[in-house]
């Protein structure tokens, strides 16, 4: 599982002891952040959008951005032309980002793949998207990935020169669905079920039919009546563990070993309710919570591993924080 070390060996020593925390300025104050990625142990990147004189202004005067922090304040990464970054993934030192740019008729966006082969230190266009819809892309390894949507599902093989559409069955929920690759031919998708593919999509087998919104190929987040419930997942199911109470909708997990965190907000990310890490220390058996004062937009935040997390703050400085175990 990525961890990140911006902070040093003062910091990590720290682990264990109490909650430890560095904080990296650099961003415009007026950057609307779309996604945070630990591409490595001393390197997070930071994408989303800015606009020339801050105000909300036209979609149309947007300028896409991608930041990276090695150690100190941002440093521009990227930013050409006009347009936002809807969503960022990366693999093993593989970044991808999606530009999104409105069509020329004034309705609906226009993707386009943006590359990297070195941790996001730099980039180069890669070529368009073909999907309708885009709110993520997985990045797979060996130049395979996914792009995903509502009602759209693409999977490439050649870091987005082609890609192929892909279908999937069941009931979909797009706006609460999550695909994370496991590897060139395996993927898991999460939403009002959960399906796993061997075979790059061609088919699908149904791994539980409980609603699914998170997984990290380990471990499930998804909700239950009257909370948000932590599961295992099995080879041919998921064992669910325990249930928080509240109205609270899982936005990212990861594990390691029987440690597991969730990243949680609220329905609607209702104003005055800030995130929720979800921890356990024996697989999901008992979650103990941990209020997070910060935005609302889950966008702005990234766990690395249970112990880290990594995440912008109103302020719009990226604040690296070291938990206990």
């Amino acid at each position: 599982m990525r961890k990140v070390a911006l902070l040093g060996a003062a910091l990590l020593a720290c682990a264990g002891v109490g909650t430890a925390e560095e904080r990296h300025a650099g961003l415009p104050a007026y950057m609307k952040v779309s996604a945070v990625l630990v591409v490595s142990p001393d390197r997070v990147l930071v994408a989303g959008h800015t606009l020339p004189d801050g105000s909300l202004g036209p979609i149309q005067a947007r300028e896409p951005r991608i930041y990276a922090f090695e150690r100190g304040p941002a440093t521009l990464a990227w930013g050409e032309g006009v347009g936002w970054i809807i969503a960022a993934a990366g693999r093993e030192g593989t970044v991808w980002a999606v530009r999104a740019r409105l069509r020329p008729e004034g309705s609906g966006s226009l993707y386009d793949l943006l590359l990297s082969l070195d941790g996001g230190v730099s980039w180069r266009e890669r070529g368009p998207v073909p999907a309708t819809s885009l709110t993520s892309v997985a990045v797979a390894g060996g130049g395979t990935g996914w792009a995903h949507g509502a009602n759209n599902l693409w999977r490439t093989e050649d870091d987005g020169v082609t890609w192929v559409a892909i279908s999937a069955p069941g009931r979909r929920d797009s706006a609460r669905e999550q695909l994370v690759a496991l590897g060139p031919q395996t993927a898991l998708l999460a939403g009002t079920s959960l399906l796993r593919t061997d075979d790059g999509g061609d088919t699908w087998r149904v791994l539980t039919t409980d609603r699914v919104d998170v997984t990290d190929g380990r471990f499930v987040g998804g909700a239950a009546p009257g909370g948000v419930r932590v599961g295992r997942l099995q080879p041919n199911g998921v064992h669910w563990g325990a249930t928080f109470p509240g109205t609270l909708l899982a936005k990212r997990v990861v594990s390691e070993g029987e440690r597991v965190t969730v990243l949680a907000s609220e329905v609607g990310d209702r104003p005055g309710s800030g995130p929720v890490l979800l921890r356990s220390t024996d697989g999901g058996a008992t979650l103990a919570a941990e209020p997070v004062r910060g935005p609302l937009d889950a966008s702005y935040y990234e766990l690395a591993g249970p112990d880290g997390l990594v995440f912008v703050d109103q302020g719009r400085t990226l604040r690296v924080r070291t938990l206990p175990h």
